[in-house]
């Protein structure tokens, strides 16, 4: 199947810049409520990464590759000869192996692959059901590890610095939680229910309590 045909199967309302990836991690998803400048004097971003290995780590590149070639083709025309070396296409893909940023995620899966996106803009959000959640919710459920259907739009720019092409963040679906990201241990997975006789405890054993 060629790539605009996965990308129209998996963006029925199809809009040739849209990505939408189903059944992906999230990594950083501290700044999906949280917006971050990563230079001085950038505007803060929304913004998270999303890793994909199998089946749909080939879909991802299938999407992502047929979005770029629609945003670049509206911004500088059919002809890929006069098109600018790009930001996000010629150099620094879009798509990149996770393998190689061991800090996002420790021991991935053989070709786990991951893309970014961020805006400006807060992201809509609705739990598996598809009721919307506030932004306390959110930071109360989400964590890198979480497994999240997601949309993203693709665009081409040019500046003084260069041209490219970049992901900007849609809304996100959080479909069940994952093995966490990072290291970090749930409390959930460390502590059980306490015991009726330790609710009982009167502290005679603790001078505290």
């Amino acid at each position: 199947m060629s790539s605009t045909m996965q990308s129209r199967a998996a963006n029925p309302a199809y809009d040739p810049l849209k990505v939408r990836l189903s059944g992906v991690t999230i990594a950083y998803a501290e700044q999906v409520t949280k917006p971050k400048a990563f230079q001085a004097g950038q505007e803060p971003k929304y913004s998270a990464s999303f890793i994909a290995w199998g089946p749909r780590a080939l879909d991802m590149n299938a999407q992502v590759e047929a979005a770029i070639t629609a945003a670049a083709t509206a911004k500088w025309g059919e002809d890929r000869k006069r098109w600018p070396r790009l930001r996000g296409l010629h150099k620094e893909p879009l798509v990149k192996a996770v393998s190689d940023f061991p800090a996002m995620m420790s021991d991935p899966p053989a070709g786990a692959v991951f893309v970014r996106a961020g805006s400006t803009e807060a992201p809509g959000v609705v739990d598996a059901q598809g009721h919307p959640l506030i932004k306390q919710e959110v930071e109360g459920m989400l964590f890198s590890g979480w497994v999240v259907n997601v949309t993203m739009r693709c665009f081409a720019y040019e500046q003084a610095t260069g041209a490219g092409v970049s992901l900007g963040l849609g809304n996100l679906q959080l479909v069940r939680p994952g093995k966490r990201l990072g290291g970090r241990a749930s409390a959930q997975s460390e502590f059980g229910p306490v015991s009726d006789e330790d609710l009982a405890e009167d502290g005679e054993d603790n001078p505290y309590a």
